[in-house]
């Protein structure tokens, strides 16, 4: 559940009508379920489009005045 709901809220970019920035959790696992999206977010490489290590390129291309 971890990886593919990270997927889906990085991947997609919030460029689709889906409302993966939202998780609903059973209180009693609620502590345990942020703890792993927060270390899976953590660990989510940024960077460089064309380097092989990086997952996620940049969001913006051109900066408005």
């Amino acid at each position: 559940m971890i990886w593919g709901h990270n997927n889906c809220l990085i991947v997609f970019q919030g460029e689709i009508c889906v409302a993966s920035s939202r998780v609903l959790v059973q209180e009693g696992i609620y502590d345990e379920i942020a703890m792993k999206l927060a270390e899976k977010a953590k660990s989510w490489v940024v960077g460089d489009p064309f380097n092989p290590a990086v997952q996620q390129g940049p969001q913006v291309t051109i900066l408005w005045p």
